[in-house]
């Protein structure tokens, strides 16, 4: 598991009632946390996405989104 900060506002996407996704912004300084493991090595697809833990609930955000405005945070102040 992986933690991030993000560096600026960023979209996300929540599963909302009756299966429909809502679009939520997550706010500059946001911590979220990654239930695996990122691979840094090759350039992610523009449309992959991520499930991200944020705020206590599970979201689905850009991979890309997280490299570019995501900072890795040390493994002793990973919660989110």
């Amino acid at each position: 598991m992986q933690a991030f900060r993000l560096r600026s506002d960023t979209m996300a996407v929540q599963n909302g009632v009756e299966g429909r996704s809502v679009a939520v912004m997550m706010a500059a300084g946001a911590k979220v946390r990654t239930p695996e493991s990122i691979d840094f090595r090759l350039p992610p697809a523009l449309s992959t996405t991520i499930q991200v833990e944020w705020e206590g609930r599970i979201v689905r955000m850009f991979l890309v989104d997280l490299i570019e405005r995501g900072e890795e945070l040390e493994a002793g102040s990973a919660s989110a």
